[in-house]
């Protein structure tokens, strides 16, 4: 091949692959922002609500941790907060999500939740922890958002309790 056609040939392979690359970037639509209150499933506020509370977990996680959740049916039954369960992890279904709430006996709401979702919210939080909970205010601002692990101490689950009451 000569040195002209060489030329050519990697122009039109270049402005080919420029062409496919622009066309693909301008026809993607950007991915919406993760928020506690879009992956919460936080509704627009209405004055006077409550605290909304988003405990998110794993089958993975160690049964102590998992039990230690049954900690929530309480706000959630005196309907002092709106507490919402987020099981996350390979492989959940509905199945399992309905077996682990049985199984734990929590009275709260649980849905599974895909893994992408759960690591694009873990990343605006700055979380490295694969279970936390988060605590949205009645407005839908993060007020706090903790690791599981730490919520093993009587006193840190009494601050975390504490951020539900009104400001």
């Amino acid at each position: 091949m000569k040195h002209e056609s060489k030329i050519l040939y990697t122009a039109g392979v270049a402005l080919l692959l420029a062409t496919l690359g622009w066309t693909s970037y301008r026809g993607s639509p950007k991915p919406a922002a993760v928020t506690p209150a879009s992956v919460l499933g936080a509704a627009a506020p209405a004055p006077g609500s409550k605290p909304t509370v988003g405990v998110v977990f794993s089958p993975r996680d160690c049964s102590t941790l998992i039990e230690s959740l049954r900690m929530w049916n309480g706000p959630s039954d005196r309907g002092e907060a709106r507490v919402v369960g987020l099981l996350h992890g390979s492989g959940n279904t509905r199945a399992i999500t309905d077996k682990i709430v049985r199984g734990v006996g929590l009275s709260f709401p649980v849905r599974p939740v895909d893994e992408a979702k759960i690591a694009g919210l873990r990343g605006a939080l700055g979380h490295e922890s694969a279970s936390f909970v988060v605590v949205l205010d009645g407005k839908g601002q993060l007020r706090l958002a903790v690791p599981l692990e730490e919520l093993s101490e009587p006193a840190a689950r009494a601050r975390l309790l504490a951020t539900l009451e009104p400001r």
